[in-house]
């Protein structure tokens, strides 16, 4: 399932902002990912330019989705547990495998270290 961009047009006349939220509620309750785009200023129905503001947000858009795709089929090494029992610092391993289609393995600390040796011993 790939997100979606949707710019609903900021026009004189047409209904952007309704189309915007009617497609965005279809999205959502389909359970389908919709990245919402709508202009700041109002344009004439009949101007084919893009304003700065949605360039620069269908631009954040395919910034994300190339992203995305290179990370795709890589690995996400987590090394350690929760840390002091902050749960924001918890992998979810299905955003990682379903959204980023990377694979997730997890270490333990104590794995990565070095075995304890004492020369004074």
């Amino acid at each position: 399932m790939r997100p979606k961009a949707i710019w609903g047009f900021n026009g004189t006349e047409r209904p952007g902002a309704v189309y915007l939220a009617a497609a965005l509620a279809a999205h959502s309750q389909k359970g389908i990912p919709a990245f919402s785009i709508y202009g700041h200023d109002v344009q004439d129905a009949d101007d084919t330019s893009i304003p700065a503001d949605v360039e620069e947000k269908l631009l954040r858009f395919a910034r994300a989705g190339l992203a995305v795709a290179s990370m795709k089929g890589k690995s996400y090494l987590s090394v350690g547990g929760v840390s002091m029992g902050i749960a924001g610092s918890i992998v979810d391993h299905n955003f990682f495998e379903s959204w980023l289609g990377m694979k997730v393995q997890a270490v333990d600390m104590t794995e990565t270290a070095p075995p304890y040796r004492s020369k004074n011993l």
